[in-house]
């Protein structure tokens, strides 16, 4: 019996190619094939993990909700086999815009047994959701990936193509509408990848021009056949040189799949672009563009058929069974380098990649939202170079009149909970001063930052530079025992971002240059009571920055590349406690001091991304560092003659959780 271009291959997904723990609450999935864990296991003898990839391996709803320290398992009320309360309820056939009733699991012959449930379809599935939790958790994360098996079936009746395409996009806007309502504010919707580029095509070519069973088989084993042997890039002469061994084995005048074949390829494509465009047009109409994160699934597999060798994939052009990826078995594990399982769905290594891929959009923000910690790490060390010289020139009065140039060379090492990130910096200032009086002394400087920080932890990895360039002033006023010292700082810099991405056995480097501005204030003061030798007392501060970073868009064309929106952070510090000091021989004047600090300001914000390839964007909530901790500072004054001193000074932090901060630094200064 003749088929229906493609009409055999409705039995589950369209698509042809294919850590931040506590990140989210949940995940969600809906969709079909690609996104079906297990709906329809236990069915007519198959095992509860029935899955359309070879083995029954993992796929990507599996990996990607594992690496957020997450389980997924199937929803289908209509399967007595599968346990109540799961949170995904993809079911391979599904359709945004249903043409015909389908059951599922068919057998390997194609055909629907006894125990065959009807496939439950994209809206079908959000309303058995809603009906589950009516309403929808606003921290979680909401998968619908749906669409493939609606261009299958406009490809089947082309004459119907738009008003099918149509639907199918609108009904997959109302969907991502639909769940917002309920309060979802996170939507992964990955657009199709080209299906004319999957075995899919060179399948369809030869069901259309053979009206035979028998000898479709036989063609199409001949073709998997000369593409088994192919280990390199997509290439278009390949499945021509393919075809032409089906047209041999099957006894078919030359040309005949190759001609089917030029009608077929371009025609999905088209269908799967004008799917993808129609959805994004329709969540633009509507409004819907936030809260979208549309991956970019289409530019991904472009780069894998481009390069499969670099992504660890031996053939990306045939297919690992020649049936049903239901039934797909491979025990030796010889096919374990295919992207592609049957006609069009993905092995578990490209389910892997998927997971891979998407992992990296959703960690990208975590990465981002630690470049304005680079800028606070920068005014933490400045204000320790800065109270290291005012220490100075408290610890040694010089007569009125006197001007003094000093220079100073400073080392950092910061971390915070918030990104991972762990930074080091160099700060070399340049400063000169004046004793305008016997209280008072002003003094400018000049400081080049050199910052290097490694990422990590809740965000991609990866690496920032900062090269910043920061102008201060200060003042200092000492009478008796009571003193006073106020700083106030602005400068600026470009950040070179370097974003780590590991797509299977290949990772990619990311870059991005975005801009940093800053400026802050503090104001401290103390007492200092005589102890015979030492002087001691209470010491109380308040440390004001406010950095930004701006919006960036990281470099090149690759489907994994973000950009992400402006940062601005602010920090009140305030700080009390106690420091002492004392002077030898009128020369060398050690101090310390302790303080507890509480940061006022700084509570949780938001970074906003998007994908850089595609529309959309969404939020994504960083919670508030720790408010409190304590700061240990100890440091030398030394003179080494009436016009020549020395200074040293180390600070550091203990009770930061995650972030605690170390800075050091030591200079020269010239009296004249």
């Amino acid at each position: 019996m003749k088929h229906h271009i493609l009409s055999s291959l409705v039995l589950s997904v369209a698509s042809t190619l294919p850590c931040a723990a506590h990140a989210y609450s949940n995940i969600y999935f809906f969709g079909d094939s690609l996104s079906d864990a297990g709906a329809f296991g236990g069915i007519g003898g198959l095992p509860a993990n029935t899955r359309w990839t070879t083995n029954y391996g993992t796929i990507w709803t599996e990996a990607l909700a594992a690496r957020f320290g997450l389980t997924t398992r199937p929803n289908n009320p209509l399967n007595p086999h599968v346990a109540a309360g799961g949170n995904n309820y993809a079911q391979g056939s599904a359709q945004a815009h249903p043409t015909e009733e389908i059951r599922q699991p068919v057998g390997p012959d194609g055909g629907a047994g006894d125990e065959a449930l009807y496939v439950v379809n994209l809206k079908e599935q959000v309303d058995t959701y809603l009906g589950q939790h009516p309403q929808a958790d606003a921290k979680a994360l909401y998968s619908v990936w749906i669409g493939g098996n609606d261009v299958i079936a406009a490809a089947n009746r082309i004459d119907e193509a738009p008003d099918i395409l149509m639907g199918a996009a609108g009904n997959t806007v109302n969907v991502v509408n639909t769940l917002k309502a309920a309060g979802a504010q996170t939507i992964l919707l990955p657009n199709l990848p080209d299906v004319d580029s999957a075995p899919l095509a060179i399948f369809a070519a030869i069901q259309k021009s053979v009206p035979d069973e028998a000898d479709i088989a036989t063609a199409w084993d001949a073709a998997l056949n000369n593409l088994a042997a192919v280990n390199g890039a997509y290439d278009r002469a390949v499945i021509k040189q393919a075809l032409e061994a089906a047209e041999a084995a099957s006894g078919q005048p030359p040309g005949t799949f190759s001609e089917a074949y030029d009608q077929i390829a371009p025609g999905l494509q088209q269908l799967a672009s004008g799917y993808n465009q129609l959805v994004d047009t329709g969540l633009t109409t509507s409004g819907q563009t936030h809260g979208i994160i549309r991956a970019d699934i289409k530019g991904l597999f472009r780069e894998v058929l481009a390069n499969p060798a670099v992504y660890g994939f031996t053939n990306v052009m045939g297919a690992a069974c020649a049936g049903n990826a239901l039934y797909c078995v491979d025990p030796g594990g010889d096919k374990a380098g295919y992207l592609f399982t049957d006609q069009m769905h993905p092995t578990p290594a490209a389910h892997s990649l998927i997971a891979d891929y998407i992992t990296g959009l959703l960690q990208a923000p975590y990465f981002a939202a630690g470049l304005p910690d680079g800028g606070l790490n920068n005014a933490f060390q400045l204000n320790a170079t800065l109270n290291s010289r005012l220490a100075a020139l408290r610890a040694q009065p010089r007569p009125a009149g006197t001007t003094s140039l000093f220079v100073q060379g400073a080392y950092g090492d910061a971390g915070t909970p918030l990104s991972g990130t762990r930074a080091h910096g160099q700060l070399y200032t340049l400063g000169i001063d004046f004793q305008s009086s016997e209280a008072l002394a002003v003094g400018l400087a000049v400081s080049r930052q050199l910052g290097d920080t490694d990422m990590g932890s809740r965000g991609t990895p990866g690496s920032v530079k900062d090269r910043s360039t920061l102008l201060s002033a200060y003042a200092s006023y000492a009478s008796d025992n009571f003193w006073a010292a106020g700083t106030v700082h602005a400068g600026s810099g470009e950040l070179q971002t370097r974003r780590k991405v590991a797509l299977g056995q290949h990772t990619l480097t990311l870059k991005g240059s975005p801009n940093q501005r800053q400026y802050g204030l503090g104001l401290h003061g103390g007492y200092n009571a005589a102890f015979g030798q030492v002087k001691a007392g209470p010491v109380i501060g308040l440390d004001y920055a406010r950095v930004r970073v701006s919006h960036f868009t990281e470099e090149g064309t690759l489907s994994s590349r973000m950009w992400f929106s402006d940062q601005k952070v602010e920090s009140l510090i305030g700080r009390f406690g106690a420091q002492a000091h004392m002077d030898i021989a009128g020369r060398y004047t050690p101090y310390a001091k302790v303080v507890f600090a509480n940061e006022f300001k700084r509570g949780d914000r938001t970074i906003t991304s998007g994908v850089a390839s595609t529309m959309g964007d969404w939020t994504t909530r960083l919670d508030a560092p720790d408010s409190n901790w304590m700061e240990w500072t100890a440091g030398l004054t030394a003179g080494l003659s009436k016009s020549v001193s020395i200074q040293g000074q180390i600070s550091t932090t203990t009770g930061r959780a995650g972030g605690n901060q170390t800075a050091g630094s030591i200079g020269l200064a010239v009296s004249f």
